[in-house]
């Protein structure tokens, strides 16, 4: 997985091209905004019920437009460029991206639902305080730290609600050198009729 990770990213540009994106910045600016639904995990019922059905439209409409396009057209969006990437990767790319995130967001809600982790964190306290150390900065470390998974969950609910608007404006523009390409492709002339049977003799 980490590796198909590691060439997905080195084929997107890296953590460059992710915070150069408008798409990240909005997604941090709206999450800013929506703090008071950090403490009580209120973003996390949403992402589960919405995030499905966004990251499901996102690998539909890219598998639909590959079907259908011919091995002409095919060769033009596989070309590479002089830095040796072509319009098929790039759009590729970025709908892997757009699915990552969108995953990473519904594997956080859930989580933050169905795992708990108040008895270990009591257990571990607990021991702290018998072995003499106080248990406050412990307590503290990990109220903050739930805290920063939880904020974390609603930047990536939003950006993967981002990412469904790149993947559909990352189609469209494939749908642009497509039509592109069917205009400059050279017309086959048409086949001369067959010649006349010869008369019967």
């Amino acid at each position: 997985m980490f590796e198909n990770l590691r060439k997905l990213y080195s084929c997107y540009g890296g953590l460059k091209a992710i915070v150069r994106s408008s798409y990240f910045w909005v997604s941090i600016i709206l999450a800013v905004l929506s703090y008071k639904s950090v403490a009580n995990y209120e973003w996390a019922g949403k992402a589960v019920s919405v995030m499905p059905s966004l990251t499901g439209f996102t690998i539909a409409a890219f598998a639909i437009i590959f079907a259908i396009l011919d091995p002409g057209i095919l060769r033009k969006l596989t070309a590479t460029d002089g830095e040796g990437r072509s319009p098929i990767a790039e759009i590729a790319t970025s709908i892997g991206h757009a699915v990552f995130i969108q995953v990473s967001a519904m594997i956080i809600a859930i989580s933050s639902n169905l795992v708990d982790l108040t008895r270990p964190i009591e257990y571990v306290a607990s021991w702290a305080c018998s072995k003499g150390y106080s248990s406050v900065i412990f307590l503290l470390t990990m109220d903050r730290l739930a805290s920063l998974f939880s904020a974390l969950g609603l930047f990536f609910t939003y950006y993967g609600v981002m990412l469904v608007l790149a993947a559909i404006l990352s189609i469209v523009r494939m749908q642009l050198i497509v039509a592109d390409a069917t205009k400059t492709k050279p017309a086959t002339s048409p086949k001369p009729p067959p010649p006349p049977c010869p008369p019967p003799s």
